[in-house]
């Protein structure tokens, strides 16, 4: 489908490609993952020929259709599904050819091609992506220009989405989605049918769809099969042989300098000790190609707080009295909560973080805070919130008021804002180097309650998980809003909800709201009729006796395929836990590389398994919770 052939790319004197190859086979689902600036998005660039390269080629399957999201957002009087509707250019030209064809051989062409695209679905078709990516019914029928940039970004995703191209280039689709929206977007892509390369840093949509990974480091390209999660085993695999390598030829250029210094004066010696000089000089330096990020988020030890820190009665918020966004909401937040507010774009997550934090009163009702309660509040807007004429140390100084510079760079360096880029203007920072500068003004306050707001936005894979660790060390309490599902279910345990104007506690996890979200998205945007979907549609709870029992007759076989795929997982698992702990024994990095590799690709074996019996087990549970609820 796609081959890269030693490639070479250079721009304003920095190398980014350098020889690199590789190859996605068609139908491949391909990760593409790397540090900021290693060159993912000048690669889709160069596969779409937006860019020359200096040396090499990039060769397309012929006659394959190549698909992208425009990078200029829809605009006009059109409405979102009309929009939608027109990237599939081959249908929109044999509707307009259909309207003036004469010849009726053409015209029985004509309609037998728009049958054999399947051109009477296609406005269905459009209204689940719409759908699923957050538009209402209503909302996909109203004029483009009535939204903001960001639900126009996301039309031109769904056009994107129901060209359905040959090669499906994505470049962080998710940069303008909810966390409702990029569940259901993680659902979608994993059934896409053709070959998709994906540039995200959201490692939960990276393990859904991503069945390869397309690592951009040094110049290179390296092709590593599995998901995500299993990049990351094989990562650190490498660095483990790396490192026992590192050891290995340090141990052995002692030993050879111990020689040449002990025997190098003795002339009995000297030949023998020239020779080994001679070897050391010509050894190969075994250089470690990854290492350890320095990036990290310290938030300081929070000051004490009596609890309830924050306690709601019958409080009621928005904009406009006489038009509440949320009503009548009855919660505590206790010290030490970790709250994650789910609910999509526009329900009031960030009205309610504003009612928190003070800076937005409620219309009715108490609101009570504790005495003592200190709150730092990253709002989505932090960016605007710097001054860009200024360097970040001169931005922490002002607010630390001690004229300490050294206090300001350490502090800096606890969010991962070295000396160098200390000093660079804010302007010329990058979005991550923003946000992270904005999460230590925030923790300058010493909060003890931290509401955030969106906080991984424009944060790359290193940091997102470094802002895990670094909330996860907080002892204080927080609320998060975010649509980093990774980050939602490793800092928080607590799930509030925020949807038809009510806040409520959700005491299901994350994986339940999932469902939840794909099935009341789709039953809503979809007709009896179609089926491709995938969903199990819910029978009527009334069935008469022979339905019953017909559904009954079911449950046997159904309960033997989740009984199998449990039995196959089970036996995987313990075959992979072997493997590792065989890996974990550092032995073996020098008595057996080959013993290594053969583990390895065991591993990755076995990983495939259970990726593909894990989908299997959850299709039969599916079918057997839907079979067992229509009985009762």
């Amino acid at each position: 489908m796609l081959n890269i052939n030693n490639i070479s790319y250079h721009v304003g004197g920095r190398t980014i490609f350098d020889g690199a190859s590789g190859r996605v086979a068609e139908g491949q689902k391909v990760g593409l993952v790397g540090g900021n600036g290693s060159g993912k998005t000048t690669l889709l660039k160069i596969v779409t020929g937006d860019l020359e390269l200096d040396k090499g080629s990039v060769s397309i399957r012929k006659k394959c259709s190549v698909g992208t999201v425009s990078q200029d957002a829809p605009k006009g009087n059109k409405t979102p599904i009309q929009t939608v509707l027109e990237y599939d250019k081959e249908r929109s030209r044999l509707l307009k050819d259909a309207e003036t064809c004469k010849d009726a051989n053409e015209i029985a062409y004509i309609h037998q091609r728009l049958a054999d695209i399947d051109a009477h679905t296609a406005e269905s078709r459009a209204a689940v992506i719409l759908s699923g990516l957050g538009f209402s019914q209503n909302d996909q029928n109203r004029p483009l220009d009535e939204f903001s940039g960001g639900w126009k970004m996301r039309v031109a995703l769904a056009g994107a989405l129901f060209a359905n191209p040959d090669l499906l280039l994505l470049d962080e689709p998710t940069n303008h989605l909810d966390l409702e929206s990029i569940m259901w977007l993680e659902g979608y892509l994993a059934k896409y049918p053709k070959t998709l390369l994906l540039v995200s840093h959201d490692r939960d949509l990276l393990n859904g769809v991503a069945q390869n990974i397309l690592l951009v480091k040094g110049g290179d390209l390296t092709f590593f099969t599995g998901n995500y999660d299993a990049f990351l085993k094989a990562e650190a695999l490498n660095d483990a042989m790396e490192d026992a390598a590192i050891v290995k030829q340090e141990l052995k250029r002692a030993h050879l300098q111990s020689f040449v210094d002990r025997f190098r004066a003795k002339a009995t010696k000297a030949k023998q000790a020239q020779s080994r000089l001679k070897a050391l000089e010509k050894m190969e330096l075994v250089v470690k190609t990854s290492s350890d990020s320095s990036i990290t988020f310290k938030f300081p030890k929070p000051a004490p707080c009596g609890s309830p820190l924050i306690t709601m009665h019958d409080v009621t918020i928005g904009y406009e009295k006489d038009k509440p966004i949320l009503e009548n909401i009855n919660l505590s937040i206790y010290d030490g909560d970790r709250i994650a507010l789910l609910g999509a774009n526009g329900n009031g997550k960030s009205t309610l973080a504003r009612v928190l934090c003070n800076e937005l009163n409620p219309f009715h009702g108490n609101l009570l805070k504790a005495g003592k309660i200190v709150i730092g509040y990253f709002a989505q807007d932090h960016l605007e919130q710097l001054n860009p004429d200024i360097t970040a140390l001169e931005q922490v100084s002002a607010k630390m008021n001690n004229g300490n510079s050294e206090s300001s760079r350490s502090w800096l360096g606890r969010f991962g804002l070295g000396q160098e880029r200390s000093d660079v203007l804010i302007k010329h920072l990058s979005g991550g180097e923003k946000t992270r500068l904005a999460l230590s003004l925030v923790a300058l306050l010493h909060p003890n309650f931290m509401i955030l707001d969106e906080p991984t936005n424009h944060l790359d894979m290193d940091s997102r998980q470094a802002l895990s660790d670094g909330l996860n060390n907080f002892d204080g309490t927080i609320v998060l809003i975010s649509h980093d599902r990774n980050l939602v279910e490793t800092t928080c345990d607590q799930l509030w909800i925020v949807r038809d104007g009510k806040c409520e506690q959700y005491f299901e996890d994350m994986n339940k709201y999932k469902e939840e979200l794909l099935s009341s998205r789709n039953s809503g945007s979809i007709s009896s009729s179609d089926s491709d979907d995938g969903v199990v549609k819910k029978q009527p709870k009334k069935q008469s006796r022979q339905d019953a029992a017909k559904v009954r007759a079911l449950l046997a076989p159904l309960k033997k395929d989740v009984e199998r795929c449990e039995k196959i997982l089970d036996d995987a698992a313990k075959k992979r836990d072997y493997i590792n702990d065989e890996l974990s024994k550092p032995e073996i990095y020098e008595k057996s590389s080959e013993k290594v590799v053969e583990y390895t690709l065991k591993l990755a074996e076995i990983q495939k398994i259970i990726d593909a019996t894990e989908i299997k087990w959850m299709e039969s549970l599916e079918q057997l919770e839907e079979a067992e609820q229509n009985i009762n």
